[in-house]
């Protein structure tokens, strides 16, 4: 049941009904974090945060293996600096879904040790 969801979670996230009706691509992600608007900024947060409270939860429960260790201090708008990071230095998935970019940018910069 364990290795299912670890299989199925990921998956869940990304091809629901849900996203899928407000599917954020990697471009517009990078485009909102870096805006000058107020909510633009805040849609951006709210989508790593979302992201990093998604692997916390599933972690927790055990759905997934504990791979991704985030600083319990670390701010959202610090955070956000490793996100736009990331998203700039891979020009080739900007097109994917944001949600994945941000998980498996999360995955690279904060491994367990």
């Amino acid at each position: 049941m364990k290795t299912i969801l670890t299989t199925l979670l990921p998956l869940l996230l990304v091809c629901s009904p849900v996203s899928m009706a407000q599917f954020v691509t990697g471009e517009e992600l990078l485009n909102y974090c870096q805006s000058a608007d107020d909510g633009e900024k805040s849609m951006c947060l709210g989508v790593i945060m979302g992201v990093r409270d998604t692997i916390n939860t599933a972690q927790e429960w055990g759905s997934v293996r504990k791979t991704i260790c985030i600083p319990e201090n670390m701010s959202s708008s610090h955070l956000s600096k490793f996100v736009i990071k990331g998203l700039e230095g891979a020009p080739d998935s900007l097109q994917m879904n944001a949600a994945g970019q941000v998980w498996k940018l999360l995955y690279a910069d904060f491994p367990c040790q």
